[in-house]
């Protein structure tokens, strides 16, 4: 019995939407930060930041932005629970941008002790969001890397599907 074996495919195809992926993450995360910088950075000011750690605010906002973003695309064939996760943080990340924005624009005075406790938690909590990003996103890739090796080592043998 001669079983034709599939053509190998290429991978230019999925090399290049990976490519084109990372550039639309990096084109956001650039518009992202050149759009919220002033409102951020007013807000950290008002905040009582000094001026030097100010300036790095807008920055952390955009990192988690990011590392968000990529994490949404590393875990779609993960649990529904941690793609969810993803996505609520970049809805978080964007509406707290947006609403700096917006109360920058509108020339609002917020209290000076909250806006002081809530940017002083934001540090933290981007530590925490990216702690619990980061190992979600390892665990993901090598589920995936370990099924394709398994894929790849039962294509051909006699009594699978590619092999009979």
């Amino acid at each position: 019995m001669n079983a034709q074996l599939p053509a190998p495919r290429s991978k230019w195809p999925g090399r290049l939407v990976n490519l084109a992926v990372v550039l639309l993450v990096l084109a956001l995360a650039a518009a992202t930060f050149v759009l919220s910088y002033a409102g951020v950075h007013a807000i950290v000011l008002q905040a009582g930041v000094s001026a030097q750690p100010a300036r790095l605010y807008p920055g952390v906002f955009d990192a988690v932005l990011v590392i968000a973003c990529v994490a949404a695309l590393m875990l779609r064939d993960a649990c529904w629970w941690a793609r969810l996760y993803a996505w609520l943080v970049i809805i978080a990340v964007v509406a707290v941008v947006g609403a700096a924005d917006a109360v920058h624009a509108m020339n609002v005075v917020l209290p000076h002790r909250t806006t002081e406790g809530v940017v002083a938690a934001a540090g933290r909590a981007r530590l925490q969001l990216d702690a619990d990003h980061l190992p979600a996103s390892a665990r993901s890739t090598r589920r995936r890397r370990r099924a394709g090796q398994r894929r790849r080592r039962t294509r051909g043998r006699p009594g699978t599907a590619a092999g009979t």
